[in-house]
């Protein structure tokens, strides 16, 4: 998918584009625990 759509879903999604690293990392973990990843 290109980064520019992926960025519209995101936004249309009310998701936040621009994590830090921290962010991201917790958001990786919880979609692990859940089974997602």
């Amino acid at each position: 998918m290109p980064r520019l759509h992926f960025q519209k879903l995101l936004a249309s999604r009310q998701i936040p584009v621009h994590y830090d690293v921290p962010e991201l990392d917790a958001e990786v973990t919880m979609m692990r625990e859940m089974g997602y990843l």
